[in-house]
């Protein structure tokens, strides 16, 4: 990893560090004094929380969050799908889809992928 990589991960670190701290800080300044608090658990927080301004801010910032998450996750992976990483990505909960679109692979491609690795599933699907 070379030294603007390694700068590249520690800012995406931070970043993620501060959106969290973001995140709870919004949560406990306006969701824990709400007084629809507790019955969003049974229902879609979109439904009961949509047109609060806290909510909306909660959701913008977790978008970001996932953004920095997908960076980070994608920050140390080769340009070239291998089997070493097609593994790696599924232990950490790649879907086969996401792994398929990352590396810019069509159906076919993929498909081809897996069978030449031995990766398909019992029922033939590859996606």
């Amino acid at each position: 990893m070379t030294t603007a990589e390694k700068a590249n991960k520690k800012r995406l670190k931070q970043k993620r560090s501060s959106l969290v701290n973001q995140l709870n800080k919004l949560e406990i300044s306006n969701c824990h004094s709400c007084p629809n608090r507790h019955t969003y658990a049974s229902v879609d927080p979109v439904d009961t929380c949509g047109e609060c301004p806290a909510f909306q801010e909660l959701r913008k910032v977790g978008n970001e969050l996932e953004k920095v998450a997908f960076d980070l996750r994608t920050n140390e992976l080769p340009g070239e799908l291998n089997i070493t990483t097609y593994r790696k990505l599924r232990q950490l909960e790649w879907t086969k889809d996401e792994i398929r679109i990352y590396y810019k692979l069509n159906k076919y491609e993929f498909k081809a992928f897996l069978d030449f690795n031995n990766e398909r599933t019992k029922k033939g699907t590859c996606v």
